[in-house]
């Protein structure tokens, strides 16, 4: 695949399913089919369907179909390699006029009295360059907390590990590929949380470790990435992932029979709820955040249309309120959101209910303002409590003085139905 000026791009479209196993998965993907249509009618883009286990073994003839009731299959889905469309993109930018300074390192950040900025970069050679720039934006992805600090600005995320395993050539992968001419379709199981695609003519296996068993960058790192670690890979771990990959083998049987040729451990970085940091700053005029992108390269194209539609006409073409920004404060500190991403990362794969009250990492401390006494007082009247900027807050109130959590999420009935009635 190639993008119009004819530069070839590692682009794969061969489809993907999101694999259903029981009812409730079902109730799930109903729900997210009818969202797709109304997305889909604003803005276009590849059709979701659903179908049956017969037409998900027609489509990948490798699957194990017994205990699937359906999937949602996504033609023309597929998946790329990140190093061929930023070169693509670097290509299409230069032909346009514009410049791209590689191994050029931003070392620090000064806002100006007028909005602007001088942006202090170390090149190649050692020596350091002062440029002005009229906006920021941090792009920065695994070193974005670093960029926030030369700024002064506030970057809850940090860097965690995700690890993926690549097969032995498989030879009924490889044949299917000679006898089709592409690969075949993305899998996603979300009862064994982990993806699975071609790589070759083997097969990738990439899992979510649950949040007790997923691991994050060493403490000593303060959540993000140290400037001399530009390509770094961890020590594989299968053991932390053996639950998902037992999953894939019985999925697809012939990875039982197939040799692991590596397991890659590398570094990703995640925003708290996983929900991106995406907008102008609310700490410093004309800085930009583009960054803590949990699936940065799924999201990079449509995420900075998003960014330049509200720097050009001084508001969003639609509201992303879960990426902005401001949603954090400084009661967001390092602890805290590396505590509460274990949740996001372990939990990606589960099913998401309407209004979900996720409790990992509450109730957050406010040294100077402790909420742990109006806390207690609401519970003990039946306060069932929600989670907004930092603070608790009474949802509804049961008649008793229980905590339900998510004990009563479902796709039928509100929580708070019973209390109503």
């Amino acid at each position: 695949w190639q993008n119009e000026e004819g530069i070839p791009l590692s682009f794969n479209q061969p489809g993907s399913m999101r694999l259903l196993q029981n009812e409730e998965r079902m109730k799930e993907a109903n729900y997210t089919l009818s969202k797709s249509k109304l997305y889909q009618g604003l803005f276009g883009g590849p059709e979701l369907n659903m179908i049956g286990p017969d037409e998900v073994k027609r489509l990948h003839p490798l699957v194990n179909t017994d205990g699937l009731v359906g999937a949602l299959w996504t033609e023309g889905d597929g998946h790329i390699d990140p190093s061929s469309v930023t070169q693509a993109f670097a290509s299409k930018a230069r032909a346009m006029g514009g410049r791209v300074y590689e191994h050029s390192e931003v070392v620090g950040l000064q806002c100006r009295p007028d909005g602007s900025w001088e942006v202090k970069v170390r090149v190649s050679d050692g020596s350091e360059h002062m440029v002005h720039a009229r906006r920021v934006v941090n792009a920065a992805g695994l070193w974005c907390e670093r960029i926030g600090d030369f700024a002064g600005v506030h970057t809850p995320a940090t860097v965690l590990q995700h690890q993926y395993v690549i097969t032995e050539p498989i030879d009924e992968v490889k044949a299917y590929h000679q006898k089709h001419g592409h690969q075949l379709p993305v899998l996603r199981d979300l009862e064994g949380t982990y993806y699975l695609r071609d790589e070759g003519d083997g097969i990738l296996v990439g899992p979510y470790e649950n949040e007790n068993d997923m691991q994050l960058a060493p403490p000593e790192w303060k959540g993000t990435m140290p400037p001399e670690l530009t390509y770094h890979l961890w020590e594989g771990d299968l053991e932390r992932i053996m639950y998902s990959m037992e999953c894939a083998t019985k999925l697809v049987p012939q990875l039982e029979t197939t040799g692991i040729k590596t397991v890659l451990n590398g570094p990703t970085c995640w925003p708290a709820d996983g929900n991106h940091l995406v907008g102008p700053s609310y700490e410093k005029p004309n800085y930009w955040m583009a960054c803590a992108e949990s699936y940065g390269i799924a999201h990079a194209p449509g995420l900075s249309r998003y960014l330049v539609h509200w720097m050009q006409h001084g508001e969003p073409p639609y509201e992303l309120t879960e990426a902005d920004p401001a949603r954090y404060g400084a009661w967001a500190t390092p602890e805290w959101t590396a505590d509460k991403v274990k949740e996001a990362y372990g939990w990606n794969n589960t099913t998401a209910y309407f209004n979900e009250n996720r409790t990992r990492a509450r109730p957050v401390v406010h040294p100077e303002r402790p909420q742990a006494d109006v806390v207690a007082a609401l519970q003990a009247r039946g306060a069932q409590l929600g989670f907004s900027h930092g603070w608790e807050t009474p949802s509804w109130f049961h008649s008793e003085a229980v905590d339900l959590k998510n004990t009563l999420a479902t796709f039928q009935r509100p929580s708070y139905m019973d209390a109503i009635e």
